[in-house]
């Protein structure tokens, strides 16, 4: 039973921009029996008191009192339950604002203070929470998106390099082609003018026993 109670507590609080409507573990607490002496004097959603329970300066009988160590027990499980999934700044603060909401169920336990005060303080310290938790979400996502956008600035910066780099070694490649290409024209045009060019006429002549013959090529 307890389980089910924290699993819906748990939805009521994840969001925190929701008025708790579903805050199942003091919704429950409602219908507990042991709560009877107590069901009209506390709210059935922490940050949502009546005018009537805000209106109450009445202080807790013998009977409240039990009623009310029921409820811290369900209270304290509940908390702890939600707690486990905060970590960083906001388990921190959800620890002050159950630390803070202990001492405010002793305090009215033991008659210091009233129910109003009890009611109205409980349900500011749980809001004062949602709002702080609720900032903490916006900063992390702030965060998050400049994250984002700095990585997506430096994948773009890196793209460009990337591309003026290949740029470099296509221009690179291609002069190096023409430059050989060149080469190759440049000598097969030297090889073509030297057919084109007369032949140099050489004679050589050899004289043997009075007689001289001479050859041409």
């Amino acid at each position: 039973m307890k389980r089910r109670i924290v699993g819906a507590f748990l939805v009521g609080l994840v969001a925190a921009n929701q008025s708790f409507a579903d805050d199942a573990c003091s919704a429950r607490a409602h219908a507990d029996r042991r709560l009877e002496p107590i069901r009209a004097k506390l709210p059935e959603v922490i940050t949502s008191p009546t005018m009537q329970q805000l209106a109450d300066h009445s202080k807790p009988t013998k009977s409240e009192k039990q009623a009310l160590i029921a409820y811290d027990e369900d209270r304290s499980f509940c908390e702890q339950q939600f707690g486990a999934q905060f970590t960083g700044d906001a388990a921190g603060a959800f620890a002050l604002f159950v630390s803070n909401s202990r001492k405010l169920r002793a305090s009215l336990y033991s008659g210091q203070i009233d129910y109003a005060t009890f009611v109205s303080t409980d349900s500011d310290n749980l809001q004062a929470f949602v709002n702080y938790n609720a900032a903490l979400q916006t900063r992390a996502q702030a965060q998050a998106e400049a994250a984002k956008r700095a990585k997506e600035r430096e994948e773009t910066q890196e793209r460009l390099a990337n591309e003026a780099l290949e740029q470099q070694q296509e221009q690179f490649e291609a002069d190096q082609k023409r430059q050989k290409i060149q080469a190759i024209s440049d000598a097969l045009q030297r090889w073509s003018d030297s057919l084109r060019r007369p032949q140099p006429v050489v004679t050589n002549c050899h004289s043997a026993y009075g007689n001289t013959s001479c050859t041409t090529y």
